[in-house]
């Protein structure tokens, strides 16, 4: 062996194998002729009278099962939080839609293959441990997506099937370039190809250990705020980066004001309310229509303690859905699901007690545009079609209490898993009226998180859960085989048919737009026909109480806003804090001196196509 080989393998040796065969960054080829892209000009969501400083106090309802955001039981609400402060290459404007620097400062499209995108990083970009990001990150974000080690299927399968490669270069010293090659063309390159970097010097060697080992360990982020306290069933404490990375960019001056922001556990949402009223928490979301209209009679907010926010949005809908779960053997009948859905008497709750604020959400995918096939709409309560379905699949008699039976003396009864205090007024008018039909629903109030974890187990019989939106409607992780009946994935319902899953991937691996619309409209067809889905509800703006120190630029929300965002740094951490404000309110509640009242309704972005006019 010579000199030179025995160097190279004790370096491969001592350096590992994965890491020294990904080498030093290639050069970047000459002959590709790149026409790099960016954002020139880019519209700022910010106020410029927004001041730095103070402290704000929100809540969440169950201490998270682990701060890992992969693996078992990281699919939760306080895993929200830790993404919102990781970066993407790139990140679209939430008013304009059109797409703006981030991890990266340019991107191109490879001249002669429209499956690679090309992104240029930014060389200040920093870990919050002040480790650079760097293109090895991505090509490691690969193989840990792929690991087995961290037990995510979905992400395994995911990353897997749409991304082939990701390619380091050097541009020039100190500059790298990454190549992110998808294995099939895509009509949304850098929807399909934005990534988001993990660190490899935080997790190192993936073995089968990651799970536990990770479960508790603060990774860092690249986004402006770090959780950096823990006290275990009380709350978490986000800090305010001093040297953010990013702090600099003119799109995010003015913004990720708050020094500080403290997530309580409250356990129940009715409780959060009266910490509110109370002065113990700062600001929560008041979405829910019994609590936002029970408000406007309540002493704190007449006396102006707290002030009141409702700001529409133009967005994607969320799919807020009953799901029935196809391994529960009830709902292997279509017929049976189909009747469920005659069954439930969405529009009695929407009238009686969300005062008519919310609209009927008709399918999935609404609000895509194109993507969207408006021809579906929602079966409504409709006893004739419930009872013949269920006459039809042998549910023919009924017990002394009016509930049907079958021909085994089986009951038609199913439990809906649901995990806030708050939803039991409105199930408990959908089970009324379900009894009508002759089924027995069964309301099963639990912890939140304990509840969430039963639909991942997916030992749940019906669940209800309001979906997030995308750019563009996702349906693999919830409707494909290829997720169903395992845990830890996102298939509720337990679909399972080649016919979907064919059409999922004919979807996924669409080149041209026309052909992908087509295929979200067979897929919404299919959805509707299959019935595991009931559509609930449907909202086109967020509300939020706050304490009047709490401060809003104007508008207070974004196109695409649909919460309070605290992080988020697409259109999050644009409130800021009035500290002398804080004092003189705090004053006025402990001297029992009346303020001014405040609501305010926003309608900068409200749609021009929408139905109905919630009241303030």
């Amino acid at each position: 062996m010579t000199m030179l080989r025995l160097t190279i393998l004790c370096i491969a040796l001592m350096c590992g194998w994965s890491t020294f065969l990904r080498g030093a960054p290639q050069a970047l080829p000459s002959q590709l002729s790149l026409s790099w892209q960016t954002a020139t000009t880019i519209p700022v969501i910010a106020s410029p009278d927004a001041k730095a400083g103070g402290r704000i106090r929100t809540f969440i309802t169950s201490f998270p099962l682990t701060l890992r955001q992969v693996g078992p039981d990281s699919n939760q609400t306080f895993r929200s939080l830790l993404d919102e402060n990781d970066m993407s290459l790139v990140i679209r404007h939430p008013n304009t839609g059109l797409w703006m620097p981030e991890l990266a400062t340019h991107w191109a499209f490879d001249p002669k293959d429209p499956k690679v995108v090309y992104y240029r990083l930014d060389p200040s970009a920093q870990w919050s441990d002040g480790k650079p990001v760097k293109g090895s990150d991505f090509v490691y974000m690969l193989n840990f997506m792929r690991s087995p080690h961290i037990k995510a299927p979905w992400y395994n399968t995911y990353y897997k099937e749409t991304i082939d490669s990701v390619t380091v270069y050097e541009e020039k010293p100190g500059v790298e370039v990454i190549a992110v090659r998808l294995h099939e063309a895509s009509p949304d390159p850098l929807f399909n190809t934005n990534l988001q970097p993990i660190p490899e010097h935080f997790y190192g060697e993936l073995d089968t250990s990651f799970v536990s080992t990770f479960n508790w360990k603060i990774a860092p982020n690249t986004g402006p705020y770090q959780l950096a306290e823990i006290h275990k069933g009380k709350d978490l404490i986000f800090q305010k980066k001093k040297n953010w990375w990013a702090k600099d960019r003119p799109y995010f001056q003015n913004r990720f004001n708050i020094d500080e922001v403290q997530v309580k556990i409250v356990r129940d949402i009715q409780t959060a309310f009266e910490y509110l009223k109370n002065g113990e928490i700062d600001v929560m979301t008041l979405t829910n229509p019994e609590l936002w209209h029970a408000s406007a009679d309540t002493d704190a907010f007449q006396k102006g303690y707290v002030h009141r926010l409702q700001s529409y949005n133009d967005n994607p809908r969320n799919d807020y859905v009953l799901i029935l779960n196809q391994g529960f053997p009830l709902f292997k009948s279509r017929d049976v699901r189909q009747a469920f859905h005659y069954a439930m008497n969405v529009e009695r709750v929407m009238r009686e007690l969300m005062k008519n604020d919310f609209q009927r959400l008709q399918g999935m995918s609404q609000g895509y545009g194109p993507y969207t096939d408006r021809s579906i709409k929602a079966r409504t309560f409709d006893l004739n079609e419930a009872n013949r379905l269920l006459d039809g699949a042998g549910w023919t008699r009924r017990n002394s209490e009016g509930i049907r039976i079958n021909k085994e003396g089986q009951v038609l009864r199913a439990a809906i898993s649901y995990g806030q205090s708050t939803l039991t007024p409105r199930l408990i008018l959908l089970r009324d009226d379900a009894r009508k039909a002759g089924i027995d629903l069964q309301l099963q109030l639990g912890e939140e998180a304990s509840t969430f974890k039963s639909y991942l187990d997916k030992t749940h019989e019906i669940a209800i859960m309001v979906w997030r939106t995308s750019f563009r409607p996702e349906y693999r992780s919830r409707f494909h085989s290829s997720n169903a009946f395992k845990p830890q994935t996102s298939n509720f319902s337990n679909i399972a048919d080649p016919q979907l899953d064919q059409l999922i991937e004919e979807y996924e691996h669409a080149s041209e737009e026309a052909v992908r619309i087509a295929k979200a409209h067979a897929i919404q067809q299919f959805l509707h026909a299959d019935a595991s889905h009931i559509p609930l509800f449907e909202v086109s703006y967020f509300r939020v109480a706050y304490a009047p120190w709490v401060q809003f630029p104007d508008p207070p929300g974004t196109k695409t806003s649909d919460s309070l965002n605290l992080f988020d740094t697409g259109d999050g951490g644009r409130i800021w804090i009035d500290r002398e404000r804080e004092k003189a309110v705090r004053e006025a509640r402990r001297k029992k001196r009346r303020l001014e009242p405040r609501t305010v309704i926003d309608e900068t972005y409200r749609s021009r196509t929408e139905t109905g006019s919630p009241q303030p």
